[in-house]
């Protein structure tokens, strides 16, 4: 795995609803707006498969939730929730560790099942929870599914021959593309990709520098650039061809949250306090969730919109630390808060509880 950017190890083993865009934001206006340092909306417990830790990554537009979940016996298994069925068990693909990444309206999910000789599987998990793995680049290689859309198109990467990774697409019929790597680069990995095909990640471009890049099939991979640094990250993309993530500045130093327009503009979208910051997902609305650090250093997860900046969301506390993960366009979000005794939660955050 590659040093310059933590992704292409820890991307594997991250084994780690707010009301519409336009009442949210007059709600926070009415409260002070910017002044107001935490999003005065509740958070609500998805519960678990039996076990402690467990973490919501996705949301679809219906409200259906999809991470990951340990069992009684401590295995970590992927999950997909509704408000109907609580939490459902989906398993491990028949390996020993599984966690569901991302979820489209169909309610298929897509994500990782580690298996017996640690070698890590893409998979597709149809409605009715079957899982499928899906084909990988070199035999004995590890792959990953992060991301999938409406058409049923699966992003991610794969592991070539000389086990660099890849970022790939895999098609509704499981064929599998390459999608390559910017220049200079051996590695890549894709992250997200929209009801359009436009895929979004990160790329090396030699030496410890890594940049984000855009793909379609019209254009292949372009470098989206950084703010004057040597290191971004693509995270996110809505249904506009808007681009989330992270990138550092010129005097290099943490990363901070940064929203790339299609005119190839690059907007700093601040921190809570902090250094460093990400958006890890974002809805057609101009809204945006993520993660920051704040100035007594916690990461703490937040809500915001690209034009009105970002707000905290509650937690348990000044000494716990959270993750926003995903948020549908109804505006809610799902991630993972940590309680008093650090045990990792799936929630959902929601101005409707």
């Amino acid at each position: 795995m590659s040093k310059s950017n933590e992704l292409f190890s820890a991307s594997l083993f991250l084994l780690a609803g707010v009301a519409g865009c336009t009442e949210l934001g007059g709600f926070l206006a009415e409260l002070g707006g910017p002044e107001a340092p935490v999003v005065p909306v509740r958070f609500k417990d998805l519960g678990s498969l039996g076990g402690t830790d467990r973490f919501a990554w996705a949301i679809n537009e219906n409200g259906v939730v999809t991470g990951s979940s340990r069992t009684e016996d401590g295995a970590e298994h992927a999950m997909r929730w509704t408000e109907e069925t609580g939490m459902i068990d989906l398993g491990t693909a028949g390996g020993v560790r599984g966690r569901g990444l991302a979820i489209n309206d169909d309610n298929v999910v897509v994500g990782i099942s580690q298996q017996a000789d640690n070698v890590i599987f893409a998979v597709r998990w149809a409605p009715d929870g079957t899982p499928e793995l899906l084909s990988s680049l070199a035999a004995g290689g590890s792959s990953e599914a992060n991301g999938i859309n409406e058409s049923g198109q699966i992003i991610g990467g794969s592991d070539d021959e000389e086990f660099f990774r890849k970022a790939t697409l895999w098609e509704p019929d499981g064929t599998l593309i390459v999608l390559g790597t910017l220049e200079g680069g051996e590695r890549s990995i894709a992250n997200a990709i929209n009801d359009n095909g436009v895929v979004v990640g990160v790329s090396e471009t030699g030496g410890v520098d890594t940049s984000a890049f855009r793909w379609t099939r019209e254009e292949g991979m372009v470098d989206l650039g950084t703010l004057g640094g040597n290191l971004s990250e693509a995270l996110t993309v809505d249904n506009l061809g808007r681009i989330g993530g992270r990138a550092n500045l010129e005097d290099g130093g943490d990363r901070v949250a940064v929203v790339w327009f299609p005119d190839g503009s690059i907007l700093n979208i601040g921190s809570l306090g902090g250094t460093g910051g990400q958006i890890i997902s974002m809805n057609d609305n101009g809204e945006i969730a993520g993660t920051s650090s704040t100035a007594a250093n916690r990461a703490k997860a937040f809500y915001g919109t690209i034009e009105g900046g970002i707000f905290q969301l509650p937690d348990h506390g000044a000494f716990n630390q959270n993750f926003a993960r995903g948020i549908n366009n109804r505006g809610q979000i799902v991630g993972s808060i940590n309680n008093p005794n650090r045990s990792p939660r799936a929630v959902m955050w929601s101005r409707d509880f």
